[in-house]
């Protein structure tokens, strides 16, 4: 049996990470260790969080807050050496066969360098799920169809990427990029549909609290990263139409200066050919249908 190796990353979160912790201790998969990480909480999750180790529960404080992103990798360090690697968030829960069914998929598929299972919501969004399709790999950089919470990473898989990067800390999207980074590497990916994944909405989720800036901030993080890779497969053209060319429009037209700068800028070091013909061709068609008057 391949040893499972499980991230909690906590923040602030820690009254919900009993209930987390609990359905660690219910899987029916018996080889896995977990740790627990308090990423320098200002409330009081470190006193709550204490009470949850364990000869298989290692709970860490850290004095300095690392962030969403790069606590991840701290996490992964402290766990060692290990098969596959869990990454869930302290305030979802797993069923009881969750690991068994993905560590089943990765044993199966050796090419395999993630899977997956199915995101139920509950609390806020209560009985909605994600993803609704499966990952198509030439559109890739188009859409996130797999979730960042609830993957189970082949620990090798893992290793050929640069971890989860400190570019997302504000923005998120670092779930993006790491299975993005996997698939790169050459790895497939399983989604374990019946593998259930109960993923908790409130109002401090990160989701509750996203905006359509902090999603064009993902989009212009992604692009920075993988601008080369996004060219070979959707096009950037393609890449940046949907969301990030109407955002740098519409920020010229409110006269919005700095935030037009902004996007300007990130554009222009990563994307220039394409950002200058997408703004000339979308401000020669106004010039057109001007004179057409």
């Amino acid at each position: 049996m391949k040893s499972v190796g499980v991230i909690v990353p906590c923040f602030n979160q820690g009254h919900f990470a009993a209930e987390c912790v609990a359905s660690l201790r219910a899987q029916t998969y018996a080889n896995w260790r977990a740790v627990v990480l308090d990423d320098a909480s200002t409330d009081d999750s470190w006193t709550t969080l204490q009470t949850l180790a364990s000869d298989r529960v290692s709970v860490v404080h850290l004095d300095r807050n690392l962030g969403r992103a790069l606590v991840r990798n701290e996490a992964v360090r402290r766990l060692g050496d290990v098969d596959y690697v869990l990454n869930i968030d302290c305030d979802d829960v797993l069923t009881p066969t969750y690991i068994e069914k993905l560590a089943a998929a990765l044993d199966a598929n050796p090419r395999a360098g993630l899977a997956y299972g199915l995101l139920h919501f509950f609390g806020a969004m209560e009985g909605n799920t994600w993803p609704s399709k499966p990952l198509v790999r030439e559109a890739r950089f188009l859409e996130n169809v797999i979730p960042g919470p609830s993957v189970l990473f082949r620990a090798e898989a893992l290793r050929q990427t640069k971890g989860w990067r400190r570019e997302f800390t504000k923005s998120s999207g670092e779930d993006w990029d790491i299975w993005l980074q996997v698939v790169g590497a050459g790895w497939d990916v399983v989604w374990v549909r019946d593998a259930e994944y109960r993923y908790r909405q409130h109002s401090q989720s990160f989701l509750a609290q996203s905006s359509e800036r902090t999603q064009i901030e993902v989009q212009l993080n992604l692009l920075g990263l993988h601008a080369k890779e996004i060219a070979g497969t959707v096009g950037l053209d393609a890449f940046l139409t949907p969301q990030v060319l109407p955002a740098l429009l519409g920020a010229f037209r409110r006269g919005d200066v700095r935030y037009a700068s902004h996007l300007l800028r990130r554009l222009l070091r990563s994307a220039p050919l394409a950002t200058l013909s997408l703004v000339a061709r979308h401000y020669g068609r106004r010039l057109r249908a001007i004179l057409k008057r």
